[in-house]
């Protein structure tokens, strides 16, 4: 299987981060700037995705969504009000 090759980036980080980055990395054998790189880069993503779905989920409803619900909502009140449940399967089948 052929080795995937990450493409190499240059950053420039606060001292006092970097001190802590390295700390970090010499109390854990086989991590590296890279690897620590990496996973906060996972983490921001992660983070921007959850604050997007926030957003959307935020967002006002379009007039049409608003009627889709309120017929849905027409739809389950009816079912409650006839007793509509699922069809029940005898025991032993």
């Amino acid at each position: 299987m052929a080795q995937r090759v990450k493409p190499r980036i240059t950053v420039t980080v606060d001292p006092q981060m970097l001190e802590e980055v390295d700390a970090y990395i010499r109390e854990h054998a086989g991590a590296d700037r890279s690897q620590i790189v990496d996973k906060a880069l996972r983490c921001w993503y992660a983070q921007m995705l959850d604050e997007a779905l926030a957003k959307q989920h935020a967002a006002p409803r379009s007039p049409e969504e608003l009627e889709q619900r309120a017929a849905w909502k027409r739809i389950r009140t009816a079912q409650m009000l006839r007793g509509d449940r699922a069809p029940r399967v005898p025991e032993g089948e």
